[in-house]
């Protein structure tokens, strides 16, 4: 046998080439990365909406005085609008942000406006709202966002969800 010779084919082997096989090569997982990045994924597209979720919830329960109670339901209101791309703007009034939900969204049975007046009486009145008054603003609240919800169609909903920002 003469060295270097291929057996069988009487040629020399390719310049650099072995009969051993390399075996110092590095392997990238992809996909092991690959997978593991799908189930993190699905895990935030799962726990964001969950997350925010049980934070309003725990936001309306931890109020206890009427006054906080109708700021909460005020603030979670607030919250469910921006994820619709409709939350209050730097600066913008409550009733300045109730005209301009009311001029975008034809609201019925005056659900925002009621809301809208009690949170502004429970911001800056002197006397606190009473606790039907709280209690009422919780469910005029969750109204008003069933109508943004309903006029803001699927794609800006699901997309809402996803928002930054609770």
């Amino acid at each position: 046998l003469v060295p270097g010779l291929v057996p069988g084919s009487g040629r020399l082997p390719p310049f650099g080439a072995t009969d051993t096989p390399d075996r110092s090569r590095y392997s990238v997982p992809y996909r092991l990365i690959l997978l593991g990045s799908l189930a993190v994924l699905g895990a935030l597209l799962i726990a964001v909406p969950i997350a925010k979720s049980a934070w309003r919830r725990r936001l309306l329960r931890r109020s206890r005085e009427p006054r906080d109670h109708v700021l909460a339901a005020y603030r979670v209101f607030d919250g469910e609008a921006a994820d619709l791309g409709l939350g209050r703007r730097e600066g913008e009034t409550l009733d300045e942000h109730r005209a301009r939900l009311a001029a975008a969204i034809a609201f019925t049975d005056g659900h925002l406006g009621r809301l809208t007046s009690i949170a502004t009486r429970a911001a800056y009145a002197s006397e606190a709202p009473t606790r039907e008054e709280a209690n009422a603003s919780v469910d005029d609240a969750r109204k008003a966002i069933r109508e943004l919800r309903r006029d803001a169609g699927i794609i800006r909903r699901i997309v809402g969800t996803y928002r930054p920002g609770l």
